[in-house]
């Protein structure tokens, strides 16, 4: 539960255009306190554009095996507790699925933002219930208890005061980046502390998507689902159970984990435009010249930040490669050890 919320939280943020700035109160369930993957999620999100500043509210819907059929335009009603309400409309919809590859059930959500008057979200009136016309049709209700829609009430402008100061922190953020055919100035002291025996020259300047924190999640999980197949083979052993079933789980594991591992170098080796998450950084890429010739370098600094990042991805990959051979070796001992019990039993 505690990796999929996780996923979650990350997944919530959709892609947005270099000009538009945004800000996210923090995460909060529509049910309950608690915030589980099969609870309906929201936030307050806040956009700085060049024309205007608006207010959205973000609900991710979770649909277990399959997504709920939530589409732009689709009506939205917002019911308070006087029988009054606003009509508004799903402003962006998008289906993620929630669960990794080798997941034992499937779990997705459809994020939805729906524009949402501010002034009359703060007023002293608790939301009842949230109506989402579905493309099938029919409509997705979420209802809320009282003492939580009370609590929701009371914490609403303090969710989007935070909303709005995290857009405006964007902006001067990005606004810190500098222009495309200019070399920022901490990536110039940089090349001169790091480089002092080179002339160097701006090559390229943009922001790009990163699976940084991805191939962190991924060797987290490698080593995670490895300890608890162990654990349930060293139970079945000791019970004289058979275990082949779970060995067939470890092998179908390490051909999911060796697919997501290339998945993510790839999309590192040819990263894709910014999304306007925390996984997005610049990359500047430096033509520097000494007696030895030419060569370029390239410098990756997560966007709203002045120091280029020390992480290193090619490690971190080798080390989700390192996991997954040592979860292979450990499978192939465990056949290794059942066709020996075979071949005794034959005999």
């Amino acid at each position: 539960m505690r990796k999929v919320l996780l996923l979650l939280m990350v997944l919530l943020t959709q892609a947005l255009s270099a000009q538009v700035y945004y800000g996210e109160s923090k995460l909060f369930g529509l049910k309950s306190e608690q915030c589980d993957p099969y609870t309906d999620l929201g936030c307050i999100r806040h956009y700085i554009t060049a024309k205007a500043e608006n207010t959205y509210f973000v609900i991710s819907v979770p649909g277990k095996n399959e997504a709920v059929d939530i589409s732009k335009n689709n009506n939205v009603r917002v019911e308070f507790n006087n029988d009054t309400y606003i009509k508004t409309q799903v402003h962006s919809a998008e289906v993620v699925k929630v669960s990794r590859p080798y997941a034992r059930e499937r779990l997705y959500s459809t994020i939805i933002e729906f524009p949402i008057d501010e002034k009359e979200l703060c007023k002293k009136k608790r939301i009842r219930k949230i109506y989402i016309e579905r493309d099938c049709g029919n409509i997705y209700v979420i209802e809320i208890g009282k003492f939580w829609a009370l609590c929701l009430n009371r914490l609403f402008p303090e969710y989007i005061d935070k909303a709005k100061e995290n857009a405006q922190k964007d902006k001067e953020q990005k606004e810190l980046l500098a222009d495309k055919y200019q070399m920022p100035e901490y990536i110039r002291q940089y090349i001169e502390e790091n480089y002092p025996d080179h002339s160097y020259s701006l090559v390229e300047l943009d922001t790009v998507h990163l699976p940084l924190r991805s191939v962190m999640l991924l060797d987290y999980y490698i080593t995670e689902e490895y300890n608890e197949l162990t654990v349930k083979i060293d139970e079945a052993e000791e019970a004289g159970e058979n275990y082949t079933q779970m060995v067939q789980q470890g092998e179908e594991l390490v051909k999911n984990f060796k697919k997501e591992l290339a998945k993510y170098e790839h999309e590192y080796m040819k990263p894709t435009a910014a999304r306007g998450d925390e996984n997005d950084y610049q990359r500047v890429v430096i033509e520097l010249v000494n007696y030895n010739g030419t060569e370029n370098v390239t410098i990756f600094t997560r966007v709203g930040e002045v120091l280029p990042t020390d992480f290193d991805f090619h490690k971190e990959a080798d080390g989700c490669r390192a996991s997954i051979e040592e979860l292979e070796k450990y499978i192939g001992q465990l056949r290794e050890k059942g066709s020996e019990k075979t071949v005794m039993m034959a005999e």
